[in-house]
């Protein structure tokens, strides 16, 4: 159940809140698990039966390894969700090379590589950081299956989630519709139209009227697409959340802003680099045995983010990308980039993070390069110079708000607003947020859903 579906937005949303608030939060937990049951079973039977054996093996394998460790036990419970989660992923390939074409009836269960990881960390906190189990199984689901962030995120952690059965205040009521509300605007309009630009530029890839600038064009609108729909999504998890007075972990700081790749990446989809930094990256032994090994352990966990992120070719190439460009930083010309202007740290940055987009966007290798291609051999004429134009003028404030939004003003303003004793800023903020409710919704229902893109990973 998509969170910008109709079902969802005027359906089960609304009667979610309104049951959690007549109860004044005293069944919450029950109620959450309840609710996270419907929100996944719409795919079926079949994808909500794997998530709650995932579920049950990590519960009692907790359970069990509190009391006597067993490494046995942990590889194996780890190993076998790990198994099921790579046969879902790679199940196009597996039909491919085997044939089996009986296997496109198994439907994978929605945010498999979301609840998985969290799993993973949950085990891994028993069984290795002395964390006490829960043992309520009742309050264990409605954290491991919690529909607000099951489909994409972010990727929580147990001993931060903390689910009780206290009443929602007013104020985390409208903060949460607040931080939804900017969400759906992100997604619902933001996000898909310039979808709609990188669609026809890329359909445009091959044709004697493409150009360099075209190409950037695409790339920048991707960029722009990507953050918005993920954010956008991250916003509406957060604010749901909120209005169960849930606190949930952030996923972005505004990583457009950075001044170096690596910078980037600590603002990028912050709940899961430090899930790889936790249980992957340091397990391996980080940087305490020599730069060979660190480069070595880097290479691994970039490896293993390409692969989670999807089976194309792409996505490997895209994760060794990312790792080359970290190393060349940190050995090459990372003193350099520090002592030069801050424009010029923010504009390689993003020149970098362009190329590595382009992976991740390309529906084939090949079409990357080509892609790529274009971006850097200078082609350009009268034409390209009028297709830019075309395509940034027809909507100049969408390129506008995109812009905006990849900075912390909108949000600072409307929260400042929010708390102002000022009347006048009280009445402008809700103003503006009833606005871009309504918006959204507008967009919901008058245009064609397009699913998260992290929906798909």
């Amino acid at each position: 159940m998509p969170l910008t579906s109709y079902t969802f937005l005027f359906v089960f949303l609304p009667l979610a809140v309104l049951i959690n608030l007549a109860t004044h939060g005293k069944h919450k937990t029950s109620l959450l698990a309840v609710l996270n049951l419907l929100f996944i079973s719409y795919l079926g039977f079949g994808p909500l039966l794997i998530i709650i054996l995932s579920m049950l093996s990590y519960f009692y394998a907790a359970a069990f390894l509190y009391k006597k460790p067993n490494k046995k036990l942990f590889i194996a419970t780890i190993g076998l969700n790990i198994l099921v989660l790579v046969f879902f992923k790679y199940k196009p390939l597996f039909i491919e090379t085997t044939n089996l074409t009986f296997l496109e009836g198994f439907m994978a269960p929605i945010g498999i590589s979301f609840y998985t990881f969290q799993g993973i960390a949950y085990l891994a906190d028993v069984a290795y950081w002395d964390r006490k189990p829960e043992t309520n199984l009742l309050k264990f689901s409605a954290f491991f299956m919690l529909f607000m962030t099951i489909t994409s995120g972010p990727i929580l952690r147990y001993d931060e989630t903390k689910i009780d059965d206290k009443d929602v205040s007013h104020e985390m009521l409208y903060n949460g519709f607040v931080r939804f509300t900017i969400g759906l605007f992100k997604k619902a309009y933001l996000a898909a139209n310039f979808g709609l630009i990188v669609a026809k530029v890329y359909e445009g890839l091959y044709t004697t009227a493409f150009f360099t600038g075209t190409a950037w064009l695409g790339s920048i609108a991707f960029m722009l697409q990507l953050y918005l729909d993920f954010s956008g999504y991250t916003d509406m998890a957060i604010g749901i959340g909120g209005m169960f007075g849930i606190h949930l972990p952030e996923n972005f700081n505004d990583p457009y802003l950075a001044r170096s790749f690596s910078d980037f990446w600590k603002r990028w989809h912050i709940t899961l680099t430090r899930w790889f930094k936790d249980y992957i990256y340091i397990p391996l032994g980080g940087n305490r045995k020599g730069s060979r090994r660190t480069y070595l352990n880097m290479l691994v966990v970039w490896l293993i983010t390409g692969f989670w992120h999807g089976s194309s070719l792409n996505f490997i190439i895209w994760g060794c990308f990312n790792f080359l460009v970290i190393i060349l930083e940190r050995n090459v010309w990372g003193e350099a980039l520090k002592k030069a202007p801050r424009i010029l740290q923010h504009l390689i940055t993003l020149i970098l993070i362009n190329i590595g987009w382009v992976f991740f966007r390309a529906g084939s290798l090949a079409q990357a390069f080509d892609f790529l291609s274009k971006m850097f051999i200078w082609d350009m004429n009268l034409i390209g110079v009028k297709q830019i134009l075309t395509y940034v003028l027809s909507r100049p404030l969408d390129w506008i708000l995109a812009i905006l939004f990849c900075t912390p003003l909108i949000n600072s303003l409307i929260m400042r607003w929010n708390t102002s004793e000022k009347q006048w800023q009280q009445i402008a903020s809700m103003v503006l947020i009833v606005g871009l409710f309504v918006l959204g919704i507008i967009f919901v229902v008058t245009s064609s859903f397009k699913a998260f893109i992290y929906q798909q990973f």
